[in-house]
């Protein structure tokens, strides 16, 4: 199920082409996944994300301290993602990624940011180099920022193609599907499968 942002003049619309509404949230809402794409209009995001979200872990040393420190991304299975400018193609053979993995930040989901923060440790830090606060890792032994650069846009970062460090996956399912505005990583040749280096939390 995913809801949809329907302005008050378009309802009838959104009622012809499917949309259900669901009095208790007072939304409108779609049921089939693959009729996703008839609504793109309403749906605030450029992508939609089944059923889970995944908090992704890596290790790395702390440029700080050195010592060895868990880093956290966010992620969802390519076989889990509709792209909306491209509904009908599989996002593991458009992008060449089996997973997908962001670097934390506003479009990740509410109940995903806290969990980052609550059980993973995941704060708001200063960053004399972007001169600015953003919601970032940080060291586990010297609450140094760990700075999303390295670890996101790097290929041999915990999170790149380049590194074949293990990574553990935390799955979470979500109530309902999600639009976001997440970019996917794209074509990368030959594919690269993360999953061979992923295991799941138990």
């Amino acid at each position: 199920m995913l809801y949809l942002t329907v302005p008050f003049e378009q309802k009838e619309l959104a009622k012809q082409l499917g949309a259900k509404w669901d009095p208790k949230e007072k939304k409108w809402y779609v049921e089939n996944q693959n009729d996703y794409a008839k609504f793109k209009e309403w749906v605030d995001g450029c992508i939609i994300v089944k059923d889970n979200f995944l908090i992704v872990e890596g290790q790395q040393s702390c440029w700080k301290c050195h010592k060895n420190t868990k880093v956290y991304a966010v992620g969802a299975l390519s076989d889990n993602i509709i792209d909306l400018d491209r509904p009908t193609v599989s996002v593991q053979k458009d992008t060449g990624y089996d997973l997908q993995l962001w670097a934390l930040n506003d479009e990740i989901p509410k109940k995903i940011r806290e969990e980052l923060s609550t059980k993973f440790g995941c704060k708001f830090k200063y960053s004399y180099t972007e001169k600015r606060s953003y919601f970032a890792n940080v060291c586990s032994h010297c609450d140094s920022l760990q700075g999303n650069f390295f670890l996101y846009n790097e290929p041999d970062s915990p999170f790149g193609y380049m590194n074949d460090s293990e990574l553990t996956l935390y799955k979470y399912d979500m109530k309902e599907d999600v639009g976001s505005w997440l970019m996917l990583d794209r074509s990368i040749s030959p594919d690269y499968f993360y999953l061979r280096r992923c295991s799941y939390a138990i």
